[in-house]
């Protein structure tokens, strides 16, 4: 039986363990994020009681401006920003000159 090259062909063991570690890594996260939320809970709640605030300090967050400034939404730079760089153009351009810039400094 005649069988096409590209069929014959194995995957690597690499390609498996990817496969197999991001389902575990799921699994731990699926059993594992309900005690996290709760731990979070615990140490935000210690974090407070440490400050030595009390209940009155954490109030609702308060809008410091009495009269927000306006933004120009109609402004040629506004709109040259939405159709250039507000699209997938844009986001390629981006992400290539980030990306550019991360290999230069060499993180």
């Amino acid at each position: 039986m005649y069988r096409p090259r590209f069929l014959a062909q194995r995957t690597s063991p690499d390609a498996a363990l990817m496969i197999v570690g991001s389902q575990v890594t799921y699994i731990l996260r699926f059993f594992l994020s309900r005690n996290i939320r709760i731990a979070r809970d615990r140490a935000w709640d210690q974090t407070v009681a440490s400050r030595g605030k009390g209940p009155g300090f954490w109030q609702p967050y308060v809008e410091e401006w009495e009269y927000p400034p306006r933004l120009d939404l109609d402004s040629k730079k506004h709109k040259f920003i939405q159709k250039w760089l507000g699209g997938w153009f844009g986001l390629f351009l981006i992400k290539r000159g980030m990306l550019r810039i991360i290999f230069a400094l060499g993180f």
